[in-house]
């Protein structure tokens, strides 16, 4: 799974039983679940789903590209809401919604803007839900 913040990002803790936790927020939060995914940078191919990681691995370097960059477009497949993003400087991550299985029911990806959540569910079903504080 990959997660990625867009617009101001709030670093917040959390106290969970005798553990404290840090997590991050943002305007537009995007994650990728279970779906197929790959970044790039015009045709070369920086890393995907499937890649290593870790610390400096090949998808954390592949990620970390993406940091700083301005969306300059995207698109939204209507019947499968395959996603892409176009970043500056020729990158862009493609999300590809491949779980279709109606056992595990396994999400594709999610969007939380504002006060919905937008998920892609198995067989890239729109399921939107009220986002708690």
């Amino acid at each position: 799974m990959i997660t990625l913040l867009f617009g101001e990002v709030l670093e917040r803790r959390l106290s969970l039983k005798e553990q404290e936790v840090t997590v991050w927020d943002s305007d537009i939060t995007l994650s990728l679940e279970w779906a197929a995914w790959r970044i790039q940078r015009r045709e070369h191919i920086l890393c995907s789903s499937t890649s290593e990681n870790g610390i400096d691995s090949q998808l954390e370097r592949g990620a970390k590209t993406l940091e700083g960059k301005a969306v300059i477009r995207t698109a939204l497949s209507k019947i499968s809401y395959d996603l892409t993003l176009w970043f500056e400087e020729g990158y862009k991550i493609k999300v590809f919604c491949d779980q279709v299985n109606d056992v595990l029911r396994r999400n594709n990806y999610l969007v939380r803007y504002r006060k919905r959540i937008f998920v892609i569910t198995s067989g890239s079903l729109l399921n939107v839900e009220e986002r708690r504080a």
